[in-house]
């Protein structure tokens, strides 16, 4: 009844003060002291008999049933401590170790209520890397070699030329072709990673992205070392009498052209890209790209003079390269692997997985000349 419940707030002011201070004795007492804080004791347990009493009568529980008040079952505790502990005419343990807590109800909040963190929520899979959006073995053809050494003969005009024959039974005019072998050696390009089976058990599907991220980093490096060979080689014409990126492309591709090698694609980075489709006049700021020259297929595609043009990352910066792309290929005498190993070095022993990635290739430029490497970095 309301009328209880205030007597029993009531009385556990009192209480609380008693237990502070026989909560501040200090482990050895007096004789004296002793029999001052016995009397205390006493009293002190008759008080805690009757608020059990009312306990029992607020809650409408037996004496040895566990209520759903944290205070109450704090009460609960301390009463039988004090029982225990009071005997005779001595302290048993010479303190009274319990304490009774007293909160003030408020607005349950994280910060005074929750003991510990929020549960987490977590995506599912992993938020992957970006990749590139082409990679070279898109853009020319893979060759299959039985060994790994690569052979190609590559033909140069030669001498002499045919003409007419000026007169009768006079000797025809004569000439020849050369021929140059080309060797190209294959190679292991790999890598390795070791990871521990506690991390693959406990990252829900990273085997699974790591079969799919490692192959990437692999045409990344393919990307690189073919570029690097490509440019390295070519011998095409280049024209940079021009004042903006489009005339120079398109006069070293009449260039190409004229030198009787097709130009099949375009490869550029996104900053050369983004100029081309930016071009304007310094002056007036107006679009200066000649009507139908420059043109975006519905897919996005961008061309020039119909020739499509390729945005990859693996080009270097302010270069454009022209070319025929059947003039180039990657040669390789062992397909790209991924595996997983256990049984590597102190992988047993350690609890590791060792992952394994590499292919035997090499880079067949047939005609340096079919490319030219465009630089535009003194034209916009």
């Amino acid at each position: 009844t309301p009328d209880v419940e205030a007597e029993v707030k009531k009385q556990l002011k009192d209480v609380e003060k008693t237990l502070k201070a026989v909560n501040g004795l200090p482990d050895e007492i007096t004789a004296d002291q002793l029999k001052e804080w016995k009397g205390k004791y006493e009293a002190l347990e008759t008080g805690f008999d009757t608020l059990q009493g009312q306990f029992k009568e607020l809650k409408m529980a037996g004496p040895a049933q566990r209520s759903n008040n944290p205070f109450a079952d704090q009460l609960a505790d301390a009463v039988k401590e004090l029982k225990q502990n009071v005997k005779g005419d001595s302290i048993k343990g010479g303190s009274f170790s319990k304490e009774i807590e007293l909160k003030a109800v408020g607005d349950m909040t994280i910060a005074a209520n929750l003991s510990g963190n929020i549960p987490n929520t977590y995506r599912d899979g992993i938020v992957p890397a970006p990749t590139e959006m082409l990679h070279l073995r898109q853009l020319v053809a893979v060759t299959p070699s039985e060994t790994d050494s690569y052979h190609f003969y590559r033909h140069s005009v030669g001498e002499g030329s045919i003409e007419f024959q000026n007169q009768e039974l006079e000797t025809k005019s004569q000439f020849d072709e050369d021929m140059t072998e080309v060797t190209v050696n294959l190679n292991y390009l790999a890598g390795w990673l070791r990871i521990s089976k506690k991390m693959l058990r406990n990252f829900k599907g990273l085997q699974g992205y790591l079969s799919r991220w490692i192959p990437e980093r692999y045409y990344d490096r393919e990307d690189t070392k073919g570029y690097q060979n490509l440019i390295s080689g070519a011998t095409g014409l280049t024209v940079t009498a021009g004042t903006d990126i489009i005339t120079n492309i398109i006069r070293t591709i009449g260039a190409q052209r004229k030198a009787k090698y097709k130009v099949n694609g375009i490869v550029m980075d996104g900053a050369v890209w983004a100029n081309i489709l930016t071009l304007h006049a310094s002056t007036s700021g107006e679009f200066t790209q000649p009507i139908g020259v420059v043109t975006i297929s519905p897919t996005g595609q961008l061309l020039i003079c119909g020739i499509p043009v390729y945005v990859v990352s693996w080009v270097g910066a302010d270069e454009v390269i022209i070319g025929d792309w059947t003039q180039f290929e990657i040669v390789q005498s062992e397909s790209l692997s991924l595996q997983f190993f256990e049984q590597d070095s102190t992988n047993v022993r350690e609890n590791k997985i060792t992952v394994r990635i590499e292919a035997s290739i090499g880079f067949a430029l047939y005609q340096p000349a079919a490319f030219s490497v465009l630089s535009v970095e003194s034209v916009s």
